[in-house]
Parts: C-alpha cells; structure tokens; sequence
C-alpha cells in the first residue's frame, strides 16, 4: 500500500510552463491566439505565476513562482528567458520564505519596483523592494489570507482585489481602499462582488486594450487554474462590474489541464499553463473526472 501510494504521488505530479501570446494584446483577442512556449532547461523544477519585470533587445525578464519537486515549496524568483531561442538562461532567487510564495505581482513607484507576492500561508500580504535582486521586506499591507491580491489605479482610486480564504478558488472577489499603492485602507472590504461561477479569483494584473479595461480571472468551475477568462470591466458610482468577453485555454501540445496566469507589459503577453509530468497521470485524472460525473448523474 505505500509503495501504491508513492508510485500514485509520482504519477501525479504536475508541470508548469511558461509561454508568450504572439502579437501581445492584439493576438489574445484574436480568434485563435498563437504561442510561442519557453524552454526550461531545469528538470527538477517549474516556474508559474509569471509578471514581465522588463524586457530589452535581447531578453525578457519575469518574476516567478519556483518550485521543486522536493521540496515542495514556492519560492520567487528572477528568469531571463533569451528572445533569440525563447529558453531560460538565468535564474536567481529574490526572496525564499518559510512558508509558501507565489504570484509575485508588481507596483512601480518613483523609479523603484514593489513586489506583493501571495503568502497566505503566513496570512499576511507582505510588501518588498526589489534591490540588487532581492526582494527587501518593507511593510505587511494587509493582515488577511488573501489569494493573488492586485493593486491597480485603473479605475481613479486605488484599490485592491482578492480572494480570501478559505474560499480562495470561489465566486466572491473582494474588493479593499488603499491610503496609496504600499498601504490599505481598511481591513475590511469595500464591497464584496458575487459572480455566477468559480471565476473570481484574479489570473493577473488588470490591463487596457483600444481604449477599454479588461481583468483576467481564473476559471476554477472545473478545476484551479482550469483557464482564464478576460473581463471587460466597468464601475459606476464604486460599483464595479465584470463582463465575461473571452476565454483562454491552454494550446500547449502536452501541458493542456489548465492556464492559470496572464500578465502584459511593454507589449508582451505571458502566460503559464500545467499539466501531468506523466501521461499516465493525464489518463489518471481523465478516469477520476469521468468517475465523478457518473457518481452525479
């Protein structure tokens, strides 16, 4: 029975991969958006929740989720990925926790990079300086289990969207007032926003395309991360509204379970996508899903 159940946890085992939307915004609204996948040359690990620090010539920078197999705790840390052959040829390290980190989302601020990354292990939301590639505590912002917390003065005043748990892949997305883009306001949401499905939770920051305001989201109706969808957002009177306009899946020829994270900047669009390492794990996941729905029917 434990050999059964170690052979079933290695079977398991999922894979994340990074991958860019050719033509940016304008070829994730297309019709049938093109990808073009990063090569990670690291076996012993995979990288997720990607946010495009900058990008050069020659290279594209990201801020990521790391994780290794064993052990088995997130990490965030700085990609150069090679615009010439699309791989991974640095890795550093920014900032490593005792409890679990991911979704390393970004505030730039009078020349300098903030970095908010999830830790609701710690239950807290934490404020760093990116410095000499490290990630330098600055302030906690927020003492509540958030999930994939985003920060924007898209709408005129900031404000900060999340999950909370422990329904962190659920419908309910709350919505908080910031005193400024390193500080909240209050401990308490707003207000409180009820969608129709599991598709609350944010996938990335929000973004502007031809004069409109799109949020992306995670579709978890089916499984977490299981796509995203883009939103056209609109608020009236501090009510906001979100409505569906497109729904990305993954287009990866092996990762295709899920496509968990979209991010934009200086014209570049990234995304992750997962799936089973294994095929066998892919199989295995199709019988349970199979399984259930005969047990509801």
């Amino acid at each position: 029975m434990i050999l059964f159940k170690k052979i079933f946890k290695k079977l398991s085992q999922t894979r994340w991969e990074l991958g860019f939307i050719n033509n940016g915004l304008e070829g994730a609204f297309s019709e049938t958006p093109q990808y073009t996948w990063v090569k990670n040359p690291y076996k012993d690990r995979w990288f997720a929740d990607p946010f495009i620090l900058d990008v050069d010539d020659r290279n594209i920078y990201l801020l990521v989720e790391e994780m290794r197999y064993e052990p088995h705790i997130g990490r965030i840390a700085k990609l150069t990925v090679d615009k010439s052959t699309w791989t991974i040829v640095d890795m550093k390290i920014v900032l490593e926790e005792p409890t679990h980190l991911s979704f390393p989302a970004i505030i730039r601020q009078n020349g300098h990079i903030y970095v908010y990354p999830e830790n609701g292990q710690s239950s807290k939301l934490k404020l760093y300086e990116l410095i000499d590639d490290k990630l330098v505590y600055v302030r906690d912002i927020c003492s509540e289990n958030l999930a994939d917390a985003i920060i924007t003065d898209q709408f005129g005043d900031i404000k900060m969207f999340a999950t909370k748990y422990p329904d962190y892949n659920g419908d309910t997305l709350h919505v908080y007032s910031m005193v400024d883009k390193t500080k909240i306001d209050a401990h308490k949401p707003i207000e409180s926003i009820q969608f129709s499905d599991k598709h609350a939770r944010m996938a990335g920051q929000f973004f502007a395309y031809k004069c409109k305001k799109y949020r992306p989201a995670q579709d978890c109706s089916r499984v977490y991360g299981g796509a995203i969808i883009i939103e056209e957002c609109f608020c009236h009177d501090n009510q906001f509204h979100f409505v569906p306009i497109k729904k990305l899946i993954s287009a990866h020829p092996q990762y295709r379970q899920g496509m968990h994270t979209l991010n934009e900047y200086k014209g570049m669009v990234v995304v992750d996508v997962w799936g089973y390492k294994y095929l066998l794990g892919t199989i295995i996941s199709m019988f349970v899903r199979f399984k259930k729905m005969y047990i509801r029917q």
